[in-house]
Order: structure tokens, then C-alpha cells, then sequence
């Protein structure tokens, strides 16, 4: 594993702008964390991430795949991934509830 350490590396890594990489850390569970002031995340953390996307833009269902991810290995799931999830759950539940009420 390849660790990355400061925004500066990440921001390297990814080809991104700060901006963008905060924004993939708040809304979409971007593997990364602040550890004593300093941004840092794992290459092969950062590729996971990268690959479950690119698969749940392919029709698997994200949640399916990070539960997976979770059951593997919950320990080494970032708090962040972990964030994402929650986020991801929240949205399923709203959307099943709509869908419950129109039935």
C-alpha cells in the first residue's frame, strides 16, 4: 500500500483540485481522512473506491457493494467510506418510502 500524506500528494495522485477532492471527501466517501491536521489516505484505498464506482456506474447497486466491502473487511473501511455508505442507505430508504406511498 502507498500512502499519501497532505493534500498536496492526494491532490497529486488523483489529478484533482483541492476543491474537488474535499468535495469526493464530504459527498461521496472519498477514503481519506484529516489524521493530527494532515489530509491522509492509501493508494489502494483511493483505487478500491475508484473501482466500486466505476462498477455501480455499470448497474451493480453501490449499496450491495460496500456492504460487501464491509463484511470483508470492516476494520480497514475509512470513516469517510463509512459516511458515504450511510448517505447512500439514507437515499435508498427515502426513495423506498416514496415508492411505498404511491403504491
Amino acid at each position: 500500500m502507498g500512502r499519501l500524506v497532505g493534500m498536496k500528494q492526494l491532490c497529486d495522485y488523483e489529478n484533482r483540485s483541492e476543491d474537488t477532492l474535499l468535495s469526493l471527501i464530504r459527498n461521496e466517501g472519498y477514503p481519506a481522512r484529516k489524521i493530527g491536521g494532515i489530509w491522509e489516505s492509501d493508494t489502494e484505498l483511493v483505487d478500491q473506491w475508484r473501482r466500486n464506482l466505476i462498477i455501480a456506474g455499470d448497474g451493480v447497486d453501490p449499496v450491495q457493494l460496500d456492504l460487501s466491502t464491509l463484511e470483508s473487511d470492516a476494520a480497514s473501511v475509512p470513516l469517510p467510506a463509512l459516511q458515504g455508505l450511510v448517505k447512500k442507505l439514507q437515499g435508498v430508504i427515502k426513495t423506498r418510502r416514496k415508492v411505498g406511498k404511491e403504491s
